[in-house]
């Protein structure tokens, strides 16, 4: 063989090669989105799961509370002295201080 015929074929396999590299970083990009793709929808079905898991026991937790008997609660304001109840009745605090 010639050195001509040498440096053709140099030539021939140094292109071949850049093109197979080519292609592998081709490759790797479709399977790197690819993965992506399928990792940003297992999270989104993880996200709606809870979410959903989140409303439904919160609807559990009103539905319970509603079922509870009306209770007449009290609350007292010290600064104000008057007495609130949730019916809107006030009425003058029970002197705290001893």
């Amino acid at each position: 063989m010639k050195l001509e015929h040498l440096t053709i074929l140099n030539q021939h396999h140094e292109q071949y090669i850049s093109n197979i590299i080519i292609c592998q970083k081709i490759i790797k990009g479709f399977l790197a989105r690819n993965n992506l793709l399928r990792n940003a929808k297992q999270n989104a079905n993880e996200r709606h799961t809870f979410i959903t898991q989140v409303y439904l026991s919160g609807k559990r937790t009103m539905e319970k509370l509603k079922s509870l008997p009306k209770v007449c609660l009290v609350a007292f304001s010290v600064d104000d002295r008057v007495l609130t109840t949730t019916r809107g009745a006030t009425a003058e605090a029970p002197d705290l201080q001893t």
